[in-house]
């Protein structure tokens, strides 16, 4: 039994790091008399979704917690308390300035750790997608 239990703990690092920092968040605003704003208790909401998420479908779950980070990046939803964004410029003489999309580094380095322990079960689903086209 614990053969099969601890991969897919091991699969539920980014999850477990997500809501992490959405907890520490939500108690570090409270506790200083801030006002949680409404991004984080929508990150919240579809935190415990995801949860709930895990216990039916588990590869479902972990494409879920994937997309989640995904938006994040893009800072459509917020867990951390503070926001850092960073984007780059990259100069052309005919077009002018060109900009990157504005992303969050932190996130994006969760991102790559929920590819790198969740590879297979990603690569699946983009098979099944890709077969449904």
């Amino acid at each position: 039994m614990m053969r099969k239990l601890l991969p897919n703990l091991v699969r539920l690092v980014p999850f477990f790091i997500l809501l992490g920092v959405l907890l520490n968040t939500i108690i570090y605003k409270c506790s200083n008399n801030y006002l949680v704003q409404d991004k984080y208790w929508v990150s919240g909401i579809l935190i415990v979704c995801n949860a709930i998420l895990y216990f039916y479908r588990f590869k479902i779950g972990v494409w879920v917690t994937s997309i989640l980070i995904i938006l994040s990046i893009f800072n459509v939803l917020n867990f951390f308390d503070q926001v850092y964004k960073s984007d780059v410029y990259i100069q052309n003489p005919i077009f002018g300035k060109i900009s990157t999309p504005v992303v969050d580094e932190r996130l994006l380095l969760v991102f790559l750790l929920t590819i790198i322990l969740n590879f297979k079960i990603h690569k699946e689903v983009i098979r099944w997608v890709v077969k449904r086209i």
